[in-house]
């Protein structure tokens, strides 16, 4: 029998213990391939230990415990050094991957050798594990090139989800996995420094993964949205800004970005309680992201308004269409050949 590949799937985790036997055990039931599984500990203080100890006789499975809480970019980091396998797998503990994840994401980066990463759409699941929606990527599937992954960088982290396969040999280049301290846009953030360093990537529109979404009682987490927005501006001040100088880029496209992410940012203030050190602290780092106190004012002002309410509920249907109409096309797509979708269209 012919040897098979053998992928490395890295999954750092910080009490997650109700999830992460599913995960760890969607890590060793892949198909076509070997994969060995590294569990980081960041110091939970919930039954993970237990958890682990039942695959402690299993040889596919390597689990490291810190003795103190790390944070997720140093973590995630740590993890993702250990193996030397040719490809590994940056697996969230309560996420799920497929069976044939492993084996599609690895035939692609084989063919596709100038890729640094590969990633697929997704099936997004709730807190329970309900089916909500498939989530991909409306760009044909294949590979994209590194300045066309840069350019589209500014509008978001392109992939469906952050379940990731990466050559390791690509990751070994960079100076570090995550940006030190940068425990929010991290992943965002290394997919945009693989670009800069000239790797292309690879999409898959198959669903390969479930990746798990959670609905927070009351809107927000007190300080998440805090952290989220400096992991944004560090994107930007630390790794956008210094590429656009040097390539020569049009900075005002950078700005228009900032802006368009700052506007959406600032909806948390409208469920963060006014007068709050979170409040204060996100509407200031907002303020620094668009480089203008007043738009986020302006914006505020017109969402409160009549007019602004509307469009706001206009936004939303638009948004509902557009997800339904996005979801019946990819479902037609698999049941219907090529050929017909083209009478279909006439």
């Amino acid at each position: 029998m012919r040897n098979q590949m053998k992928i490395a799937i890295c999954i750092p985790t910080f009490n997650q213990s109700k999830y992460l036997r599913i995960a760890v055990q969607s890590a060793l039931e892949q198909s076509g391939v070997e994969t060995e599984v590294w569990v980081s500990d960041d110091a939970s203080t919930d039954e993970t230990p237990t958890v682990m100890r039942a695959f402690e006789n299993d040889p596919r499975v390597h689990y490291h415990r810190h003795a103190t809480n790390q944070g997720i970019a140093a973590n995630a980091g740590w993890v993702m050094e250990q193996p030397d396998t040719p490809y590994l797998v940056r697996l969230d503990s309560d996420d799920v991957l497929k069976p044939d994840y492993c084996r599609s994401l690895s035939e692609m980066l084989r063919r596709h050798p100038d890729s640094a990463v590969a990633h697929g759409a997704v099936e997004e699941i709730d807190e329970h594990g309900k089916h909500n929606r498939h989530r991909r990527l409306g760009r044909v599937p294949g590979e994209q090139t590194a300045d066309a992954a840069l350019a589209g960088a500014t509008s978001g982290y392109r992939v469906a989800a952050n379940i990731c396969m990466f050559r390791t040999s690509a990751l070994r280049q960079l100076p570090y996995v995550y940006r030190p301290g940068m425990n929010f846009a991290e992943d965002w953030d290394l997919f945009v420094r693989l670009a800069v360093a000239g790797w292309n990537n690879v999409y898959c529109s198959d669903t390969l993964a479930e990746y798990r979404v959670w609905s927070d009682a009351g809107g927000y987490r007190s300080g998440r949205k805090a952290s989220e927005i400096r992991g944004i501006l560090r994107l930007f001040d630390e790794t956008l800004q210094p590429e656009w100088d040097q390539r020569g880029w049009e900075t005002n496209d950078l700005w228009k970005a900032r802006r368009r992410l700052a506007l959406t940012h600032a909806e948390s203030l409208t469920v963060i309680p006014p007068g709050t050190e979170d409040y204060q602290q996100v509407y200031g780092l907002l303020e620094n992201l668009a480089g203008d106190g007043e738009v986020i004012e302006s914006h505020l002002a017109f969402r409160d308004s009549r007019i602004g309410r509307f469009a706001e509920a206009l936004s939303r249907t638009r948004q509902r269409l557009r997800s339904h109409a996005k979801s019946v096309y990819f479902r037609v797509g698999k049941v219907v050949p090529l050929a017909q979708r083209s009478f279909l269209r006439q």
